[in-house]
């Protein structure tokens, strides 16, 4: 997964600890998962899988390969973590611009 493609967007992903994380706020990431949810799939297609890493996640993947292939069958992978923001201003090129935790992306 080299970008994490929303409905008429792609998403810029930033590579931290070797997991492709998705660069989108938590406003951008409500309505695509609007958008997704309202727009058809083909008969067959295999759901839309998002998910999200926190440093508990990065250290689980580097210690455990079939969680790790697990997560990167995800079509995107937030960062639910402020740590990972932290992490990215500090050594990416690019930073990621916010968090979305899952808890809070359910009121947005």
């Amino acid at each position: 997964m080299s970008d994490a493609e929303g409905p008429g967007q792609v998403w810029p992903v930033i590579p931290l600890a070797a997991l492709p994380i998705t660069d989108a706020t938590i406003d951008e990431t409500a309505r695509d998962f609007i958008q997704r949810a309202t727009t058809a799939r083909a008969a067959g297609a295999r759901p839309f899988y998002s998910t999200s890493a926190n440093g508990q996640v990065i250290a689980l993947c580097h210690h455990d390969r079939e969680f790790d292939a697990m997560l990167r069958q995800a079509d995107q992978i937030h960062a639910d973590g402020m740590s990972l923001v932290i992490f990215s201003r500090k050594f990416c090129p690019k930073a990621l611009r916010e968090r979305v935790a899952t808890t809070d992306l359910v009121h947005a």
